[in-house]
């Protein structure tokens, strides 16, 4: 069992000695009240860094990457005793870290890396339509990535090489997203690293995208994440694009856009839709807007709340003419830290729970049904805290589901945040953050 020195230790130690690199994980620096050990804290090549100080400075760390790279071959998260490996990535430049495949239920609760992997709903005879394991994740989408251009819209899953397979389930975007966002590590907000900057979303994104595959394609070859708007930079989207959805003999291909959005505004054939740090805007027909606004009308319901944000995940296909357009898409609403909500009420909730100084999960529904699903959790407390929303009244099944879910609670003795909108908000105890910068590891 190996035994780890104290902070004032660490601090003695020579910096040059520090820098050594070593094929064992750095050590643990002391815990935090109510926090897992070594929590926001990662191993480099026998380097411990601050997980904030690798995503705001990441070039400043590329030696330690290429000597974790070489020896022993990936990262160390030190959210647990012992560490969980992380997967140490190189895109567009720069260097990322990633869950090991299979792994993300392994770290502690309130860890950037975890993740539930649940995998989704099917029938007891079919493969389900997403799962994450040491192989990474695979989904397998109800709408086809390629299609065959003699072939009708209404006709998709025939041409889609994954689903050909007897007994696979299909999902949809929308899971995809929240699939996307959980092993991202977006729907965890911590006070000590928070993702309140589309720049931060992108590089977590781009790390989780390694080891997935949607429809039997790499993920990272046919979805294009819009990265943070620079001065000078390339127009990455149509580079993207006009490569992707080049039609390949008989065959149509499609792609996949993220991205947050902007405005949303009438034209004299439909609609068009902008994404922040990107300039071409999205066109969609009246029908294909009607739809996406009935798909998800708390997203759209909730725009322009005080703190949310829109997120969009299109299906693009290029059109007889050449022109990109979309097919259809995928909307989640969040609040300003772009941690996921069901409703602008939920929004609410969380910003008050960002307020308080807590650490907060937003569990997602691509995990399928539990048998309680609630709207966040706290994993700072021990056990667990979960919270509740309840902002709708004088619905039968609401009533029954609210209750259910009370007696649910109260038979385990799960501790309960609940606000009843139009109540007073309940008072939100706050919780001490992981130590400030001026200790303890980079």
């Amino acid at each position: 069992m190996s035994t780890y020195p104290t902070r004032a230790a660490r601090r003695r130690t020579a910096p040059a000695a520090r820098k050594q690199p070593s094929s064992r994980p750095a050590p643990l620096p002391a815990a935090a009240p109510n926090e897992a050990p070594g929590l926001g804290l990662v191993d480099l090549a026998g380097i411990t860094v601050r997980l904030r100080s690798l995503r705001t400075r990441p070039g400043a760390f590329t030696a330690a990457f290429d000597a974790a790279r070489t020896r022993p071959g990936y990262g160390h998260c030190l959210c647990t005793d012992p560490p969980r490996k992380l997967v140490i990535r190189r895109a567009q430049h720069r260097f990322y870290l990633a869950s090991w495949p299979g792994d993300g239920a392994n770290h502690a609760a309130g860890c950037t890396f975890h993740s539930s992997q649940h995998p989704s709903p099917g029938s007891p005879s079919s493969k389900p339509a997403i799962s994450d394991n040491a192989q990474g994740a695979r989904v397998h989408l109800r709408v086809a990535l390629e299609l065959r251009t003699s072939q009708r819209v209404g006709h998709e899953a025939a041409s889609n090489p994954s689903s050909r397979a007897a007994g696979t389930s299909r999902t949809t975007l929308l899971a995809l997203l929240h699939l996307l966002w959980e092993r991202a590590g977006l729907t965890l907000y911590q006070p000590h690293d928070p993702h309140n900057r589309w720049s931060s979303c992108h590089d977590r994104l781009i790390a989780a995208l390694g080891d997935m595959t949607v429809n039997g394609r790499r993920l990272d070859q046919v979805l294009h994440v819009v990265p943070p708007y620079r001065p000078g930079a390339p127009d990455s989207f149509t580079a993207f694009f006009r490569a992707r959805l080049t039609a390949q003999g008989s065959s149509v291909r499609r792609g996949l856009l993220l991205g947050e959005v902007k405005e949303i505004a009438a034209t004299g054939h439909g609609h068009r839709l902008h994404l922040r740090h990107q300039g071409q805007p999205l066109l969609f027909t009246n029908a294909q807007m009607s739809a996406l606004r009935r798909s998800h009308p708390t997203v759209f319901a909730a725009a322009g709340a005080p703190g949310s944000r829109r997120i969009m995940l299109a299906l693009l296909e290029r059109s007889v003419r050449g022109v990109v357009t979309v097919h259809t898409a995928a909307a989640m609403l969040t609040n300003h830290t772009y941690l996921p909500a069901d409703s602008s009420y939920e929004v609410v909730m969380a910003d008050r729970l960002i307020a308080a100084g807590r650490t907060i999960r937003k569990p997602v529904r691509y995990q399928g049904e539990e048998e309680v699903f609630p709207d966040f959790v706290l994993p700072d407390d021990d056990p667990p805290t979960y919270v509740e929303v309840f902002g709708v009244r004088g619905r039968e099944r609401y009533e029954q589901r609210k209750h259910a879910k009370k007696r649910y609670y109260l038979a385990r003795g799960i501790p309960v945040i609940a606000w009843t909108v139009g109540t007073e908000p309940p008072l939100i105890p706050g919780r001490p953050a992981l130590p400030g910068k001026e200790s303890g590891p980079l």
